[in-house]
């Protein structure tokens, strides 16, 4: 959590203002953040510490900070993950498009053998996920009825788009990101992409979509993520949409047979099921195989 708030503090532009949500830490979180505060709150134009009695969910977390911000662009960032140095000063002087969502790219933190951290070399979002940010708002809708394409912790997010849309939808407490995007998609404000490296995002620890890096599945944020698929998505989709109900039935097979077969924990060959499992998906192998054939061409 410190080293996410000297990520902000070390930014090289000037022009920030710091709003720290914490949702009911029954830690020592809230009073780490107030020391350090004390510290630097000069460095900003602004600082603010919110905090909560009780856990409130992910999403009302969000919406408590985003509801006092008085900047144009807001940078979201977990308390786990890391600013790059000059994450806010490249986008304010690069972007210039008319978005009010803009993703970035973000390389992971990832757990060695030592216990350390290192940053990895890998560059996300894939050129796939990229390519589905130049596509108009209409095929983007559609897109994110199937699956979640945007890379949350490298998002920047323009103020006013909460006025037109509204905020984070609380009813899912351990998701902030799916629900809000399907909305904004609705409204007509489709997600841009700029090609700038932003985020370092902690990979290999506990997190709420997964317990542990030794596991596929966090129970509750399974239930959550149903629930909204349930509610929200379904009802879009067509009866006869076979290729989405299909992909639907491989899902739920895929869960069920990690988490009652191999009590949901990774190793060698349950890894390997796993990938083998979304095969038997015809849309998922279909974009496998174009993906291929582009990457050859």
């Amino acid at each position: 959590m410190l080293e996410t708030l000297e990520s902000a503090r070390k930014q090289t532009y000037s022009n920030i203002e710091l709003i720290i949500s914490d949702d009911g830490s029954t830690d020592d979180t809230v009073n780490l953040c107030r020391d350090w505060l004390g510290k630097w709150n000069k460095r900003f134009v602004r600082a603010e510490l919110l905090t909560s009695l009780v856990n409130t969910g992910i999403p009302a977390n969000f919406n408590r900070g985003y509801k006092v911000v008085q900047g144009n662009w807001i940078k979201g960032i977990a308390g786990d993950d890391v600013l790059k140095e000059d994450a806010i000063e490249q986008f304010i002087r690069s972007y210039n498009g008319d978005a009010y969502i803009v993703e970035t790219s973000y390389q992971e933190l990832l757990l060695g053998k030592s216990g350390r951290y290192f940053i990895g070399n890998a560059i996300f979002p894939s050129q796939k996920e990229i390519c589905l940010c130049n596509l108009p708002v209409e095929l983007q809708y559609k897109k994110i009825l199937w699956s979640c394409f945007i890379a949350a912790p490298t998002i920047f997010l323009k103020r006013d788009l909460f006025n037109f849309v509204g905020y984070y939808d609380e009813r899912y407490r351990l998701m902030e990101d799916w629900p809000f995007w399907l909305k904004c998609l609705e409204y007509g404000y489709r997600i841009d992409f700029l090609p700038i490296l932003t985020v370092y995002y902690r990979n290999g620890h506990e997190s709420v979509t997964s317990n542990t890096s030794q596991m596929f599945y966090n129970d509750a944020f399974y239930k959550t993520e149903q629930t909204f698929i349930k509610n929200e998505i379904y009802p879009k989709i067509s009866l006869f949409n076979f290729l989405y109900w299909e992909d639907r039935i491989i899902m739920k097979l895929r869960h069920y047979v990690l988490v009652s077969i191999f009590q949901n924990k990774k190793n060698a060959f349950s890894n390997r099921v796993a990938s083998y499992i979304l095969f038997l998906s015809f849309q998922r192998l279909y974009m496998k195989i174009s993906g291929y054939v582009r990457y050859i061409k």
